[in-house]
């Protein structure tokens, strides 16, 4: 990851990237999830996440869901389905107070509803 991380978050970040890349960035994200579960886990992978949910909120809905998709696997939503504990609360004491209140709302209001996030070809 700190090899990579750079590179991701300023794609992430960049006013200029398109929407299908923003989207081609999340698959990625949750390819490695998938791959190696907990990767995005502390400190380690708070700037990620932190971009991902600011993501999640934000821009064109297609890259909304894709972000709902790569949150919903980083947090592991599908075994940890009430606040306060899990990768959930872990993530919401790392990070700043708005991005904490806005994950639990996002929790909360949107990514408990996914039942499943399927595998893309």
């Amino acid at each position: 990851l700190p090899n990579v991380e750079h590179s991701i978050l300023k794609i992430m970040e960049s006013k200029e990237t398109t929407m299908e890349v923003h989207r081609a960035v999340a698959h990625g994200l949750c390819v490695a999830v998938r791959m190696q579960p907990g990767i995005f886990k502390g400190k380690t992978g708070l700037p990620i996440m932190d971009s991902s949910v600011k993501l999640a909120m934000s821009g064109h809905q297609r890259v909304q869901l894709a972000f709902h998709d790569f949150l919903w696997l980083a947090l592991d939503v599908e075994n940890n389905r009430s606040e306060g504990a899990g990768p959930l609360e872990e993530y919401a004491t790392l990070t700043t107070f708005d991005n904490a209140r806005i994950i639990r709302t996002l929790f909360n209001k949107v990514l408990l509803r996914i039942k499943t996030v399927e595998e893309e070809d």
